[in-house]
């Protein structure tokens, strides 16, 4: 380990606790904001021509005061602090959270949330980490430590800045161009684009399909997966959740079109055979085909959800599966795939299912623009306008 110009060790390395070792743990939980309320925020920011930036909390659990008599072991290292006692025979009471400690997360949350309050923002009912300022129309979108903030005026952005500056220490990251490893590209004529490209790139490049064919559709469509048979040749169960778990998160992310096939592999997380390790494959060589696709918002103002459903497609347990999209200017802002949780008896009855499932993310998504615009969308989707795609 390096030492200081005067003998001493790095600060950095007495920022790490070792809360697998902690006891009496209280509430860890912290919430967060809902991946679809970013690509919702950048709909309307291309709709309405807002200005977004993006901030980040330095040394962030440090803010966080701990209330309880919380107590560690110094870590090797800095027998220096007192040369006559050894580290392992010292105790410190921790006055402020640190990385590691299994409640910072949750400090964190109480802490930001207090000051929020305090500054004259208030909660979104519909999302948990959104705030609303009311008298300068100003949102700002809370991720653990990770902050954006958009409004229809500069002056706004910048005086919130200046509030948290004299609170926190933060790095003002200018205009948003990556939150979350999610690439926010702002094109001209007010337009947004959403996408993943050096992730994926990078994925690629870690399992070495740089050089891969490509593929133009994610999984074959007359392919259906049954589940393992004692006589099939298993493979490293964590080089496939790790697979799987990249792929899930591009998924989740910018990629619609992969959320049937992530949500059909996933399925053999626990006992992943060579034929699942090829059909992941077959989904990087859809992404290296595809990389370059991504969400561009900035048409018509309209809530738009399409839904549809397959009827008795697992072949193990004849469930259906169930998938909704939801378009907002011109482009996805939520989707999901997900196999149903009862046998559908009709392929009418897999229908309802889906799009009851989808109806009701609809309803949220609408009370979640209502709530920011303070206006209600037009009449052809103030109700939301549901398509049902043929099956």
């Amino acid at each position: 380990m390096k030492t200081n110009p005067d003998g001493s060790r790095p600060f950095k390395a007495r920022l790490v606790i070792k809360g697998y070792e902690q006891m009496n743990i209280g509430d860890t939980f912290a919430p967060v904001a809902k991946l679809a309320s970013l690509p919702m925020i950048l709909a309307l920011e291309a709709l309405n021509g807002w200005e977004i930036d993006h901030m980040d909390v330095v040394t962030a659990f440090l803010n966080s005061p701990v209330n309880d008599d919380i107590y560690m072991v110094f870590p090797e290292g800095i027998d220096w602090l007192d040369p006559g006692k050894p580290a392992s025979m010292t105790v410190c009471k921790l006055n402020k959270a640190l990385s590691g400690l299994k409640e910072a997360p949750r400090l964190l949350y109480e802490e930001i949330d207090r000051f929020l309050l305090s500054a004259g923002f208030r909660k979104s009912v519909n999302d948990p980490n959104p705030y609303l300022s009311s008298d300068c129309d100003l949102i700002l979108l809370l991720y653990v430590d990770d902050l954006l903030l958009t409004t229809k005026g500069r002056t706004w952005i910048n005086t919130t800045k200046a509030r948290l500056h004299c609170r926190y220490k933060i790095n003002d990251l200018g205009p948003a161009r990556k939150f979350l490893g999610l690439e926010i590209d702002q094109l001209p004529n007010q337009y947004i684009q959403l996408h993943q490209q050096p992730f994926i790139l990078k994925v690629l490049q870690r399992l070495n399909m740089q050089e891969g064919n490509k593929v133009h559709t994610p999984m074959e469509s007359q392919r259906r997966k049954v589940a393992p048979k004692d006589n099939d040749k298993l493979i490293d169960q964590r080089e496939y959740q790790s697979l799987v778990g990249s792929l899930m998160y591009v998924a989740v992310g910018t990629r619609p079109d992969l959320a049937f096939a992530i949500s059909v592999l996933s399925k053999y997380n626990s006992k992943p055979t060579t034929d699942h390790l090829l059909a992941t494959k077959r989904v990087l060589r859809y992404l290296k085909e595809t990389s370059g696709m991504a969400l561009v918002y900035g048409s018509v103002d309209k809530l738009i959800g399409y839904t549809d459903s397959d009827f008795a497609g697992d072949l193990n347990d004849r469930k259906s599966t169930s998938g909704y999209v939801c378009t907002l200017a011109g482009a996805a802002v939520l989707w999901k795939s997900k196999k149903q949780s009862l046998v559908s008896l009709s392929s009418t009855e897999a229908e309802y299912i889906a799009c009851s499932e989808a109806i009701r993310e609809g309803i949220w998504l609408r009370r979640l623009h209502h709530e920011i615009t303070h206006r209600k969308l037009n009449a052809i989707s103030q109700s939301l306008q549901l398509v049902l795609s043929d099956s």
